[in-house]
């Protein structure tokens, strides 16, 4: 069996760690130019 938690944990940290990769300006940028963000996906 597996701690659900600690699951959890792993995938939240995983999420933000690829989250700081992309700040507040990469998105601002692409909402101004209407683009996709190809190189977040």
């Amino acid at each position: 069996m597996y701690d659900a938690i600690e699951t959890y944990t792993d995938v939240r940290d995983a999420v933000s760690k690829l989250c700081t990769q992309f700040p507040g300006e990469y998105w601002r940028k692409l909402d101004r130019e209407m683009s996709y963000p190809t190189e977040f996906v």
